[in-house]
């Protein structure tokens, strides 16, 4: 569990295979990588590799000093998942509808410095933010309970993601949940058991293939017609003809963030290594703050992840922007690893929260997004909560034991002095 749960397994992973795929070039988009940037992923997913070896063998605690305490009554989560509910419900009457049923899909425009705000401001933001996180928490619980409380409380929450038409942040999600299965149900004494590689292929084909279904119904086709990704990811003889062409959603998606940052790359742009710390800063500020820094180049317009290594590409001052992002990346995963392992409450899910960032992180600056850059202060946040309460339950414990002894004594005595 150690590895499936670490951060550095999941760069390396999620780097090498994006530089793999990306060589079989199915799509016309696919132009050649420069050099630079290939010894840089490289370099960076081997360092990952080596720390990775090193937490193993050391040990890094990986595990829960405690479980969840049992919810009770209300306080089971019924409250929060209806305050999402009714969030979201407003939010949809102040967007004018349902957007899943709309077929309305407004985009990031890559001609405004400032994108457009969706939904209710600032609500809608915490609203996803928020649904993501206990999202993960939720479906932590169900893994470790079994309830169907928390069953229907994780479906719930996934259904306001689809009527969001957030297909991009359902499969953030399912990537968590796939994670904490692994990490609560398929490892055995530090070690994965063998099932586990049959499980994670079905359940990453069926990822992959759903969000090609998605994609097809919500840019307007039949869920079976994928004529229109293949049209917009120029996809041409290359691509198998016995693979289904649902997976062509997938693999632009993965692909197009690493040509867009490739592109990029031949950009000139100033800036000083020390200005790379602005990609930690969450948008709904950070966006003021980089106003006229950063100038991204796409392919295309309608493809527009330009991966989370662009950010700092400008704001460093050229392709050493992205080691001082790299670095600072390790710094801040392991100091927030550090201080959950000492909370003790919420150590695991901590770690799902930063190997999701991390995967996310090949799409877009998941540091900075709004919808994953609280993923792991609320994880702390948690871990601090439930260590407060484990506290809170073993000092009263105490008290009531310390009162039955003092109890139990007076009642001797008196006996005695009878």
């Amino acid at each position: 569990m150690r590895v499936i749960t670490n951060y550095h397994f999941w760069y390396a992973v999620t780097w090498l295979s994006c530089l793999f795929v990306y060589s079989w070039g199915w799509s016309e988009l696919n132009e050649p990588l420069r050099a630079d940037l290939i010894a840089f992923l490289l370099i960076t997913a081997l360092t990952s590799i080596f720390i990775l070896v090193l937490q193993v063998a050391r040990g890094t605690a990986a595990t829960d000093r405690w479980s969840p305490t049992p919810e009770k009554g209300a306080s089971d989560g019924r409250r929060m998942t209806a305050f999402f509910v009714l969030g979201f419900a407003a939010d949809f009457a102040y967007q004018g509808g349902v957007p899943f049923f709309r077929g309305e899909y407004s985009g990031f425009d890559i001609t405004a410095q400032l994108q457009s705000t969706v939904g209710i401001p600032i609500v809608h933001v915490i609203l996803i933010a928020g649904v993501i996180f206990y999202a993960l928490e939720r479906v932590d619980r169900l893994i470790i309970t079994r309830s169907r409380t928390y069953a229907v409380q994780f479906t719930l929450l996934m259904l306001l993601l689809l009527l969001n038409n957030s297909r991009g942040y359902m499969t953030f999600v399912l990537i968590g949940a796939l994670l904490l299965l692994v990490a609560r149900r398929f490892s055995k004494g530090g070690k994965i058991r063998p099932g586990l590689l049959v499980v994670v292929a079905i359940a990453g084909v069926a990822v992959l293939y759903g969000v090609g279904v998605f994609g097809n119904i919500r840019s307007g086709s039949p869920w079976w017609d994928s004529s229109h990704i293949s049209h917009l990811g120029r996809y041409q003889d290359r691509y198998p003809y016995w693979l289904s062409e649902q997976f062509q959603w997938a693999y632009t998606y993965f692909t197009s963030p690493l040509g867009n940052l490739n592109l990029n790359l031949s950009v000139p742009t100033s800036g000083h290594w020390y200005q790379v710390l602005l990609m930690f800063v969450p948008d709904t500020i950070g966006k003021y703050l980089l106003l006229g820094k950063i100038d991204v180049l796409y392919q295309v317009s309608y493809l527009n992840a330009p991966t989370g290594y662009v950010v700092p590409y400008f704001l460093g001052g050229g392709l050493s922007g992205l080691y001082v992002a790299y670095a600072a990346q390790v710094a801040l995963i392991e100091t927030g690893g550090v201080i959950a392992r000492r909370l003790g409450g919420a150590v695991v899910l901590y770690r799902v929260c930063a190997c999701v960032v991390i995967i996310v992180f090949v799409f877009f600056n998941s540091f900075a997004d709004v919808a994953t850059c609280f993923l792991l202060p609320l994880a702390l946040i948690l871990g601090a909560f439930r260590r407060r309460r484990v506290v809170r339950r073993e000092r009263s414990l105490a008290g009531t034991q310390l009162n039955s002894f003092k109890m139990g004594s007076s009642n001797y005595a008196g006996s005695k002095n009878a």
